[in-house]
């Protein structure tokens, strides 16, 4: 009947071989559609396992810019994982390190949590409390799950750590779709989120009021055009090398966020940016004021490579070859180097705050684009 069909609608004979049902694929299709299904469900495995027992780490910078010391307060609340402090008090102008991982903590609670690290930390600023708060779940981050960071003062308050970990909203403060800066009646706190995923990397700078606008606000072309304005106000011209070495730190900061750029490669850019604009003077920073930081980068220098001791004997072969030792030091050294740097970003905020009032009030600051928002 099919036959007929078709030669009354006027189709040949391979019309009809359409209209058979299709021959079982052979041994060999099967065997490839078999090993590809195998292929799939093993990647799946790899990732969730990936996603699930993968160490994760937050690294939270905190600088202190403001006039009161920044103390830890204890006990603070872990919740998952571990967390670890590269100091107890930041005094004035210092800068330390808050480290969030899930390496090393107990699979009962991560388990019970269900996420790689996760706690919160009270400080005491002056009389205040200032409240900081995380969390990274297992999987891959969604709408409805995702990693979280919170800064928040609760002076007057007796909300206790708990409560506050507890509370916290679903964001991650400092990134493109989140608030980035904390208001009190006497403090201000600007957060920067360098990179959410893990390793995850935040900037808290604490200040009395909101003055990195310079690294945080202005783009490339309008640090330039800031830089341009001081340069030709006699009494400003200084304050150039300030400017140009915020532009050159949030443009490598930017670049030294991915994962694929090896660990010596970090440490090699972070501290030849110390010494082109830091130790070198360009910035107008005095060893005295950068203290302590600029002293535990000397030392942690020192005690992996004694080559590295003179601010001279930069070369990059000193850092390929400690990598071949292992990780720790070269993280080590950029730990210290990153604290470093924000530290010398702080005493430039301070330097450029009468230049940005005088740029402002002669109505010369550089104006936000709205289509580059």
């Amino acid at each position: 009947t099919s036959i007929v069909t078709c030669q009354a609608l006027g189709l040949g004979s391979d019309a009809f071989q359409l209209l058979l049902p299709p021959t079982p694929p052979t041994l060999p299709l099967r065997m490839n559609v078999f090993e590809s299904a195998v292929d799939i469900a093993k990647r799946s495995a790899r990732r969730i396992s990936l996603d699930t027992f993968e160490d994760r780490t937050l690294v939270v910078r905190i600088s202190n810019g403001t006039q009161a010391p920044l103390k830890v307060k204890e006990p603070i609340c872990v919740a998952a994982g571990k967390c670890s402090f590269s100091f107890q008090e930041l005094l004035p102008g210092q800068t330390g390190t808050v480290r969030f991982y899930s390496s090393g903590g107990g699979i009962v609670g991560n388990a019970t949590s269900g996420c790689h690290h996760a706690g919160a930390i009270e400080f005491e600023l002056g009389s205040e409390r200032l409240l900081l708060g995380e969390s990274c779940p297992f999987g891959q981050s969604t709408f409805l799950k995702n990693n979280r960071f919170v800064v928040s003062f609760e002076s007057g308050s007796d909300k206790s750590l708990e409560d506050f970990y507890a509370d916290m909203p679903s964001m991650f403060m400092g990134s493109s779709s989140a608030p980035s800066t904390v208001k009190h009646s006497k403090f201000t706190a600007r957060v920067n989120a360098t990179s959410t995923e893990s390793p995850a990397t935040v900037d808290v700078v604490l200040l009395h009021e909101d003055l990195n606008q310079v690294e945080f606000e202005l783009d490339s072309l309008q640090q330039l055009h800031f830089a341009e304005w001081c340069r030709q106000q006699p009494a400003f011209a200084p304050c150039v090398g300030s400017i140009l070495f915020l532009a050159e730190l949030r443009a490598v900061t930017k670049a030294l966020r991915h994962k694929k750029i090896r660990l010596e490669d970090k440490a090699f850019t972070l501290d030849l940016l110390i010494e082109s604009f830091v130790t070198s003077g360009l910035c107008n920073i005095t060893a005295e004021s950068l203290g302590i930081n600029l002293a535990r980068w000397r030392d942690m220098r020192r005690s992996w490579n004694d080559k590295l001791v003179s601010d001279d004997a930069l070369e990059y072969r000193f850092y390929a070859d400690a990598s071949h030792g292992g990780t720790v030091e070269l993280e080590a050294c950029v730990d210290e180097a990153s604290a470093l740097l924000r530290s010398a970003a702080l005493q430039c905020m301070w330097t450029l705050e009468a230049a940005i009032t005088a740029c402002k009030d002669a109505g010369s600051w550089p104006q936000q684009d709205p289509t580059r928002a």
